[in-house]
């Protein structure tokens, strides 16, 4: 919806910053929150290991998952919902960018597929990240990410519900 583009806005003003919403009723939200400011590009998609589509799961057991909620699955698992998904690294080459400073990845679970993507340029292009892993939506999430990074970071720390890792050797 935007809450941490503006904080990230209010606090690094000449960052430029690219975030995506995959949910419909979310994007408009973060549309409506952050579409006016000039330093923030807006995605209507979701992060995943390579560009095409997937399919929004607004359900788990019966139960809504809320618009915090919201996850993604493979186009071939069938549903109603479809959105539109891109590879970090797609992002990069369609915005021009050759460096990120900073990467926040909330991803309800498909941090296992972005993480295991074959060849994530990214990873090397960037010097940290902030992820929120959720194995218990997607078993294997922390070990896709641990071993995407292994090697590939000088740090790593726990606040909350993150882990945060600094990038580079």
């Amino acid at each position: 919806m935007g809450y941490a583009t503006l904080w990230f806005t209010a606090q690094y003003p000449s960052a430029q910053i690219i975030a995506l919403e995959p949910n419909p009723a979310n994007f408009e939200r973060l549309k409506f929150n952050c579409g006016h400011l000039r330093n923030v590009q807006l995605i209507h998609g979701a992060l995943w290991r390579e560009d095409g589509e997937l399919v929004l799961q607004m359900e788990a057991d019966g139960k809504s998952l809320q618009s915090w909620g919201t996850r993604t699955v493979a186009a071939t698992e069938g549903g109603e919902t479809r959105t539109q998904c891109f590879s970090i690294d797609s992002i990069m080459a369609q915005y021009g960018v050759d460096h990120f400073g900073f990467v926040k990845v909330d991803i309800e679970g498909a941090e296992k597929e972005v993480f295991e993507a074959k060849d994530a340029k990214w990873i090397g292009k960037s010097d940290l990240l902030a992820i929120e892993v959720h194995d218990s939506f997607k078993p294997g999430s922390s070990a896709a990410v641990e071993a995407a990074l292994a090697g590939r970071y000088r740090s790593k720390y726990r606040k909350g519900e993150n882990l945060f890792y600094e990038l580079g050797t």
